[in-house]
């Protein structure tokens, strides 16, 4: 392979918040032990330990044994955990007080990607921009023998690292977020309708589906540890081929068996987890899916029932529902940009108590600033036990808007179509930001605009007071942003 096409393939895997690509394409073991000798060199800078774990995935253990490679060879010893879910990982750093942790997973992608998500001590997370360009430019000039850049790191550590296995995480790890589980608290819940017979004895029943992804691994353990609740398997088995459906909850498409088993079984709500169970979505009784942005706005609900002005983050895409509700429930809403390594550092700087995307990503400051699926689905549980409403009921009050939802466009120029909508839309806002991309309010309704980080797309999410709306804008927005493409397609 050529020296021009092999870095086309290495510029690939090194994403905005990860590393990750298709295992045998720009992807492989030589590539896992470089990465490890990176990260030692750039981003540890020859600290330990470091803790490892991995998913089910078929190249997991291949991947792990290489990157574990690079990182002792470059001076890191490393704690390798086994299999564990990138939530489980974030503990694992705390836990072993770790200088770093590597998780060996490509979360919601198919079968055949991988890849490794990086955090530093305290589960700082690593990013392209704070630690992943470092690591990428160390492994060019390793292999082109640059004297200008590797020079500095060509030595080998003097003293090698080791790795130690340790065997029994996971009993640890379920006993801590088993501390999560609240008591029923009257405080919290409305009283007026509740009998003996329907609240708070009810025992409440779940379906989980764990996609076949790593969710499966903790599950049995939580079942056995709350008995006082009904847990209806679906897809527990660990096959990182993912034999039943993709591991992506965030696509409608991939929770139908969820939804049929919910009113199959009369559930009280049903949760999917992604492949590496850092995020999770939730359907109600009836078998409805609810966006995350109406998660948000109920789990803040509980928050701010503790404590008088604490502060909630959301994603800038989310309904305009979530800042109006916190806001007249004394918390304090702020806005960030889509990403976890965004959320986990505001979560910090601001000192919030809970954090939320669209996406599924629900974050907690109880879990060491990081995004937990397990945490977000014991609160749920927490919440359902100290109320006597469905689960329908307590969102019911967040549908007030109607969204589009994000949509993406394949565009030609993206930056330029983002300027040339900001100058139309300039007279007729009320108010806009540049937080993320391109934010515009009008009297009824708005809009979010932004650039994908790896692909020529235009990401798209408007809402309004009405579901006409939002149609008619949607259309219109739609066919100005592909307009103004094939303007800018032709010109060049």
């Amino acid at each position: 392979m050529g020296i021009v096409k092999m870095e086309n393939l290495l510029d690939k895997i090194f994403k905005a918040y990860d590393i990750r690509g298709i295992v045998g394409t720009g992807f492989d073991e030589e590539t896992a032990r470089d990465i490890g000798k990176g990260l030692a060199y750039t981003v540890f800078k020859h600290q330990s330990p470091i803790v490892i774990s991995k998913d089910a995935r078929s190249h997991s253990e291949k991947l792990t044994n290489a990157l574990i490679q690079g990182l002792n060879n470059a001076g890191c010893s490393t704690i390798e955990i086994g299999l564990a879910s990138t939530p489980m990982n974030y503990w694992a750093n705390i836990f072993f007080k770790a200088a770093g942790s590597v998780q060996v997973t490509a979360s919601h992608n198919g079968p055949e990607y991988n890849g490794f998500k990086v955090s530093r001590e305290n589960t700082l997370p690593v990013g392209y921009d704070d630690g992943l360009k470092e690591v990428l430019d160390f492994i060019k000039a390793k292999r082109l023998n640059s004297s200008t850049y590797y020079s500095q790191f060509i030595k080998e550590a003097s003293n090698k690292g080791n790795n130690k296995i340790v065997e029994n995480s996971l009993h640890e790890y379920m006993n801590f977020m088993q501390g999560f589980i609240s008591p029923i608290e009257t405080k919290f819940s409305n009283t007026d309708s509740a009998t003996e017979d329907n609240w708070p004895n009810k025992k409440l029943k779940l379906v989980v589906d764990c996609g076949n992804g790593m969710a499966g691994h903790f599950m049995p353990l939580f079942e056995q540890l709350n008995p006082n609740l009904k847990i209806i398997p679906l897809y527990w088995e660990l096959d990182g081929n993912f034999p039943n459906h993709p591991p992506d909850p965030t696509k409608e498409v991939n929770l139908q068996s969820l939804k049929n088993r919910v009113l199959e079984e009369k559930a009280d709500f049903g949760v999917a987890f992604d492949g590496d169970a850092d995020r999770c979505v939730f359907i109600d009784e009836n078998g409805v899916f609810i966006s995350g942005d109406l998660i948000i706005a109920l789990f803040a609900e509980y928050f701010s029932s503790k404590k008088v002005g604490e502060k909630i983050l959301y994603d800038l895409r989310s309904s305009a529902i979530v800042s109006e509700f916190i806001t007249e429930i004394n918390g304090i809403p702020i806005p960030c940009r889509v990403g976890h390594s965004y959320m986990k550092k505001m979560l910090r700087e601001e000192k919030a108590i809970f954090g939320g995307e669209l996406s599924g990503h629900y974050y907690f400051a109880d879990c060491f600033n990081t995004d937990s699926a397990l945490r977000a689905l014991i609160q749920l549980i927490n919440i359902l036990r100290n109320n006597n409403k469905k689960l329908s009921e307590l969102i019911q009050k967040f549908r007030k808007y109607f969204s589009s939802n994000e949509v993406n466009f394949k565009v030609f120029n993206s930056q330029k179509i983002m300027i040339e909508i900001e100058e139309k839309f300039s007279t007729e806002c009320v108010e806009k930001n540049h937080l993320d991309g391109l934010s515009m309010r009008f009297q009824n309704w708005w809009f979010n605009l932004r650039q994908s980080n790896t692909e020529p797309l235009l990401r798209l999410t408007l809402e309004s007071s009405t579901k006409e709306i939002t149609e008619t804008q949607f259309h219109n927005m739609s066919e100005l942003i592909q307009t103004i493409s094939t303007l800018n397609e032709k010109a060049s």
